[in-house]
């Protein structure tokens, strides 16, 4: 409920701190704003969920780990695995997408009409 309404609040605050003469062109800019920073934290959470550089840290990971013998040879003394894995808890991107999607359509569609 906070995620959907969060552009709405967000562009009222734009509208008081940036007042100008028409009143909704400065609301329809400010919801324009958020929701455009609403497809940003999705696109952004869509990369990193996807692993996208997981390939290159992993490289380096293991780059760095062979660098280190000292740290190679207890891991093989204790009988540990090279490669700790860790769950992370991932934020899905959909709401994010959704949210921004439907309220830059709408600031779209409110800006054309405003128009004529």
């Amino acid at each position: 409920m906070l995620l959907a309404l969060s552009p709405v609040i967000a562009s009222l605050f734009y509208s008081l701190v940036f007042p100008s003469d028409p009143y909704y062109l400065t609301w329809l800019d400010g919801l324009t704003y958020a929701s455009l920073l609403m497809l940003m934290i999705g696109a952004i959470l869509l990369v990193r969920n996807g692993r996208f550089f997981y390939g290159f840290i992993d490289s380096c990971k293991r780059f760095l780990r062979s660098l280190r013998k000292k740290e190679s040879f207890i891991r093989e003394q204790e009988g540990r695995r090279a490669d700790a894995v860790y769950q992370q808890k991932a934020w899905s991107p959909t709401p994010f997408l959704l949210v921004g999607f439907f309220y830059f359509l709408l600031s779209l569609a409110l800006s054309i009409l405003s128009i004529s």
